[in-house]
């Protein structure tokens, strides 16, 4: 993986994903066996670990952003909403996720900051 940048934007190439992703699996099959819920959770927890020790984390944690490489090994991808903290133990306050962008959501949780640690996104991930 590399990731080219210059003052405005940081693009990270990952390898080619040819299973698709988590969440075209889930749409194609009614259950999952839970050996294969356990890989995918264990995959997704350690690649959380990972952007965790760097001071990263990745706020848009959802199925169609786990992607499938040909071996069936997940990967994260789209961090759009991603964020680089100070230290790997402090957290960040800012507006993200789809809640916020609905024209529909209240003008109250529109202007509300939320929180967000990497404890939060393991927790979140079940």
């Amino acid at each position: 993986m590399c990731w080219p940048q210059d003052e405005e934007t940081c693009s990270f190439l990952l390898e080619l994903c040819e299973g698709g992703d988590l969440g075209m699996l889930l749409d194609e099959t009614t259950k999952q066996p839970e050996a294969a819920a356990r890989f995918y959770g264990g995959c997704v927890v350690l690649a959380l670990r990972h952007l965790h020790s760097k001071a990263w984390i990745q706020r848009d944690l959802k199925p169609a952003n786990v992607l499938l490489d040909a071996r069936g090994y997940a990967k994260l991808a789209d961090f759009g909403f991603s964020a680089r903290l100070e230290r790997a133990d402090s957290r960040t306050f800012s507006m993200c996720g789809e809640k916020c962008q609905s024209p529909a959501t209240p003008a109250k949780l529109q202007t509300r900051q939320h929180t967000c640690v990497p404890t939060a996104e393991i927790r979140r991930h079940g």
